[in-house]
C-alpha cells in the first residue's frame, strides 16, 4: 500500500533536482539528478579526518575527534546553499540532510554517538531568518539516524558576521557560545552539526566548551568546506 502511495505521489508531484531544478532521472530519496550527482564536488570519494595544519595544532585547536565533510563549497553546491542560508529557501534542507546522513552511515560515524546537537544562531540572526540552518539539518539527521537531538548550546550575542572577517580574525574570536542543559552534556559523546567549515574556529570553540562541561568526546559533521586540507 505504501509503495502504491509513493508511486502516486511521484506521478502527481515528480521529484525536482535540488541543485539544477530538472525533473529527469531524479533520485526520489536524495532529490539529485544523475547529471548533478556526477558533477557535484563531493569532498572526497572516501572521507578523511580533519587534522588541521601545524600552526593551528600548535595553538591548541582540534579538540574534536573527527569532522566529516560532504562537499567542497563551490559551484552548484555553493549557489544552492546560499539560497538556503540567506534567501530563505528551506525546502532543500531535507535533501541536504539525507546526503549528510548517507555520508555518516558510510563512515560508521554514529557508532559511539549519544546525541546530536547543532551550532546555534544568535537571537538576532534567528529573528532575521526565522530558522537556524544548522539546526534544521541536525534535527532531520536525528530523525533519519534515530539518535536524539538535544539543545545544549546557545549564542547570546552576535558579533560581526564571520563571512566578513579574515582567517586570523576568525581564529581570534572566543566566548561566543554558552552551554545550556549542562546535565545532558556530562559523560556523553556528541555529534555537532554545522553548515560550512571555513577555519574550524567555530567547531573548536564549541568542542572546547562541551568538553569543559563534561562531554566525553566531540565529533562534527559539516555540509561543505572551502578548505583543501580537511
Amino acid at each position: 500500500m505504501r509503495e502504491l502511495l509513493n508511486a502516486f505521489i511521484d506521478l502527481v508531484f515528480p521529484a525536482k533536482c535540488t541543485f539544477c531544478g530538472c525533473m529527469d532521472d531524479v533520485d526520489s530519496t536524495t532529490n539529485i539528478c544523475k547529471k548533478c550527482n556526477i558533477k557535484l564536488p563531493y569532498y572526497k570519494e572516501e572521507y578523511r579526518q580533519f587534522k588541521g595544519n601545524k600552526r593551528q595544532q600548535h595553538r591548541g585547536f582540534r579538540k574534536f575527534e573527527e569532522v566529516y565533510c560532504l562537499f567542497e563549497y563551490s559551484g552548484a553546491v555553493k549557489k544552492t546553499f546560499v539560497e538556503y542560508k540567506f534567501r530563505g529557501d528551506v525546502t532543500v534542507y531535507k535533501s541536504f540532510a539525507v546526503l549528510m546522513h548517507g555520508m555518516l552511515e558510510y563512515e560508521n560515524a554514529y557508532m559511539d554517538i549519544d546525541f546530536i546537537t547543532s551550532v546555534p544562531l544568535s537571537g538576532k540572526k534567528f529573528a532575521q531568518r526565522g530558522y537556524n540552518q544548522s539546526g534544521l539539518l541536525a534535527k532531520r539527521i536525528s530523525k533519519l539516524s534515530d539518535i536524539p537531538y538535544k539543545e545544549v548550546l546557545a549564542r547570546p550575542m552576535q558579533g560581526q558576521t564571520q563571512s566578513k572577517l579574515t582567517e586570523e580574525e576568525r581564529l581570534g574570536i572566543k566566548d561566543r557560545f554558552v552551554a545550556i542543559n549542562e546535565e545532558k552534556i556530562q559523560g556523553n559523546n556528541i555529534l555537532v552539526i554545522d553548515d560550512i567549515l571555513t577555519t574550524g574556529s567555530t567547531l573548536d570553540e564549541v568542542s572546547n566548551l562541551l568538553l569543559d562541561k563534561g562531554a566525553n568526546k566531540i565529533y562534527a559533521a559539516v555540509f561543505a568546506s572551502g578548505r583543501k586540507d580537511l
